[in-house]
């Protein structure tokens, strides 16, 4: 007897997956998307934000609690005026800092549910500073300091599927910069960044 042959049905790729999730669980998105901006707009308004780039990559084994995870940060180029007083008189010198970061966290996952996983990281990072600072001359002075530090941090990730998700986190380094130059800073990071695993 004659049977039909039926069309072997195609995979569907994993980015319409994501949307059919998105859809399917809007509401969880909507509320994960409100949280984060309302957090934002606290922070924007509590201190001076620097948005810069940032990029990290974890290794992160099937079905493991703990992974980790390498980046590099440039947490941006501050300027800032000081007064200076000389026999000529007195004038307003200006000056600047700038400073990258390389990290190598720890970061453990709780799940809550399906989605949502709760973050918490810990590690350490080599920083590097350029500064132009005010010196005796009444001009600024070039200078490069380096070093090592420790960080810790708390976050909040949505899965849409299995490769791809939506993360929010606050940092906190425990210091960039030499107290006996340019001065150490201790710095609040927090980001919002898409997950892509591969």
């Amino acid at each position: 007897p004659f049977r039909p042959v039926r069309k072997q049905e195609q995979e569907e790729p994993e980015w319409l997956r994501g949307l059919r999730i998105v859809h399917k669980h809007w509401t969880l998105a909507v509320v994960f998307a409100a949280l984060v901006t309302a957090t934002t707009i606290v922070v924007t308004f509590a201190m001076k934000p620097v948005y810069e780039p940032m990029a990290r990559i974890e290794v992160d084994p099937p079905g493991e609690t703990f992974s980790l995870e390498g980046g590099y940060d440039y947490l941006g180029k501050i300027n800032f005026s000081s007064n200076a007083t000389s026999a000529a008189g007195s004038s307003v010198i200006g000056g600047s800092k700038e400073a990258w970061l390389l990290n190598l966290d720890l970061v453990a996952k709780a799940p809550l549910n399906e989605q949502f996983s709760l973050i918490g990281r810990i590690g350490g990072y080599y920083w590097k500073t350029k500064s132009a600072m005010p010196n005796a001359s009444l001009s600024t002075s070039t200078i490069n300091d380096s070093g090592w530090d420790y960080k810790a941090g708390i976050g909040l990730q949505y899965d849409f599927n299995q490769r791809v998700g939506m993360r929010g986190e606050f940092e906190r380094f425990n210091g960039v910069g030499s107290g006996s130059t340019s001065g150490d800073s201790k710095v609040n990071q927090l980001t919002v960044g898409a997950v892509l695993k591969f």
